[in-house]
């Protein structure tokens, strides 16, 4: 998304605040990406999953696909990353995923796209400068087979909180507006990065 900040000039902006959002859009997600034999191997080993499944082709031949499968956390890694761009680029927290189900088998060169629709969004209870959206993403095989399904649950700022915030810090908020220009994007700022006390009560994200 681009934001016209002069003449004939544009910032990249990602993500996006809470009023951006409403129940019931679907956001096609760019760009999809292609699962290699590195990818698999290398990230089931970090994370020290060890079943011969994930890497070793002979034991692979003779289990029920009769190749290896792509690790099952590497694809909600994968399509939760796929996410971030369009849902949560801004967001001050990532709630949480639910609901998480594998629908089909993912294998190295199968290449995967996403889909989220927005299910549900509220102020925060205990923060009411910021909001919670829900989406459920689906990650989709390019041959149109259904991978994996999830829901996730982020915290976004509010926009109409901005004010707020700005009569809230007063100098402090000032001493932020100066270092405008080395920031990609100044909405940003309002995101709890630059505003110490936000939290000072505690973190409740609820």
């Amino acid at each position: 998304m681009l934001r016209k900040v002069g003449e004939n000039e544009y910032q990249e902006e990602h993500g996006g605040d809470y009023e951006d959002f409403e129940t019931g859009m679907t956001i096609k997600h760019w760009p999809g990406r292609t699962l290699s034999e590195a990818d698999n191997t290398w990230l089931t080993l970090l994370t020290m999953n060890q079943h011969p499944l994930h890497f070793d082709k002979a034991y692979g031949a003779q289990a029920e696909y009769g190749r290896v499968l792509v690790n099952s956390s590497i694809t909600l890694a994968l399509v939760s990353g796929m996410t971030v761009q369009a849902l949560s680029a801004r967001a001050v927290a990532n709630l949480g995923w639910e609901t998480v189900r594998l629908k089909e088998p993912l294998f190295v060169g199968d290449t995967l796209y996403a889909i989220s629709k927005i299910l549900a969004k509220r102020p925060s209870k205990s923060q009411p400068n910021n909001g919670i959206i829900t989406v459920e993403t689906r990650g989709i095989k390019s041959t149109g087979e259904t991978v994996i399904t999830f829901e996730r649950s982020f915290m976004v700022r509010r926009r109409d909180y901005r004010e707020l915030d700005f009569q809230r810090f007063g100098d402090r908020q000032s001493n932020v507006d100066a270092q405008e220009s080395l920031i990609p994007s100044p909405r940003i700022i309002t995101a709890g990065i630059f505003n110490p006390g936000r939290h000072k009560e505690g973190i409740n994200l609820t």
